[in-house]
């Protein structure tokens, strides 16, 4: 098989973006960019496998190009989300609810769908039509309109992104890396007016659309290039110049004031229980206890020595564990009580429960009724 320079070009800019997803995905929480990184893993994932589709179909691999041709146009609408997401974690570190997410990415979900019923109709297509329909004609309306709808959604998502720097830089209070977020997004901008370009102009000047993709996907790899080099670099230091930041401020902070803000956190989260609040945020609290966020980050990271999400999911954790030694499972699920006590999300009480008890919400309930037993 014959390699053309933009084919080694696409291939490890690939693989490239293949190490930089798995290593967002799985290395520890401390060496993450702060926010949901998961989404930020997803989006360079979906480039991977974009750029591996270009790599199939440049290079002539019919076995690759075969498998890539079942389910086009399908991941690349999760672009958008992911990023619009992404940025947005960063005054939601308590996570999205499930509602939520399904709304965002539920356009992923109807067109794997529609690939679905495409093969199905080619499938039933070896005996005839189906209802006067045929798969070859299904497939070539569906690429058409997704490549143009595809852009669509990706520059819907671009404008609701840009809105939530926007928003955040408006508020100094949170503790939010904008230089890292303002070039991310700069660098997501520049392609998608590539992208918007290459997808427009041929339809205008009726020229060959596959000629002008190589641009765009050359630009695409030296977006993950950069996410590989710059992004893996503020892994490493982004926690620890905001670290830097709220120590300094903290120094500023008298000690009365430390004390009124510690007796104020634990009056709310204690009596009045906010942590109830699924969508309970640092800006929130700050309005309910009349305390800025700046302090309220500061006295949490330097002073207790604990993120803003992982006090709150404490006061949580340890709500599940009363409800759960009641056992009021009689009545309600473990999934039930965990939302009742303030998560979102079961993803997210899951990987709490077991980082702070060393087990799953079910080996504990087990744990807690053998005692019982054992008492008994």
């Amino acid at each position: 098989m014959y390699l053309s320079l933009f084919d080694i070009i696409i291939l490890f800019g690939a693989l490239q973006g293949l190490i930089l997803g798995l290593v967002l995905l799985f290395s520890k929480p401390e060496e993450r960019i702060s926010g949901k990184k998961n989404y930020l893993a997803l989006l360079v994932l979906i480039l991977v496998y974009n750029g591996l589709e270009t790599f199939s179909w440049s290079s002539d691999n019919n076995t690759f190009n075969y498998f890539f041709s079942l389910f086009p146009n399908v991941l690349i609408f999760g672009l958008g989300p992911c990023l619009y997401l992404y940025i947005r974690s960063f005054t939601h570190p308590q996570g999205f609810s499930k509602s939520t997410l399904l709304k965002h990415f539920a356009i992923v979900g109807v067109q794997f769908a529609l690939r679905l019923f495409i093969l199905a109709v080619a499938l039933l297509n070896q005996r005839g039509t189906v209802l006067g329909l045929w798969s070859a004609d299904l497939d070539i309306l569906h690429n058409t309109v997704s490549d143009n709808l595809a852009v669509v959604v990706f520059w819907f998502y671009l404008v609701l992104a840009g809105r939530e720097i926007w928003l955040q830089y408006k508020n100094p209070e949170e503790q939010i890396p904008l230089k890292w977020l303002r070039i991310l997004y700069l660098f997501t901008l520049v392609w998608g007016i590539a992208w918007a370009v290459t997808t427009v102009y041929p339809v205008i000047f009726k020229a060959n659309k596959s000629s002008y993709y190589y641009p765009i996907e050359v630009l695409q790899v030296l977006f993950i290039y950069w996410l590989g080099i710059t992004g893996f670099y503020r892994i490493k230091v982004v926690q620890v110049e905001a670290q830097k930041k709220t120590g300094a401020y903290f120094e500023g902070i008298d000690t009365e004031t430390v004390e009124r803000c510690e007796v104020a956190l634990k009056k709310a989260m204690e009596t009045e229980r906010l942590y109830l609040d699924p969508e309970l945020t640092v800006s929130k609290l700050a309005d309910h206890i009349n305390i800025s966020a700046k302090t309220i980050s500061a006295v949490l990271n330097q002073h207790l020595q604990k993120g803003f999400s992982e006090y709150v999911n404490d006061y949580r954790i340890a709500e599940v564990k009363r409800r759960l030694a009641r056992n009021e499972t009689r009545t309600m699920t473990i999934a039930g009580i965990a939302l009742d006590s303030g998560f979102n999300s079961m993803a997210t009480f899951q990987r709490v429960f077991k980082s702070s008890e060393n087990m799953t919400p079910k080996e504990y309930l087990a744990k807690v009724s053998e005692n019982k037993s054992q008492e008994a």
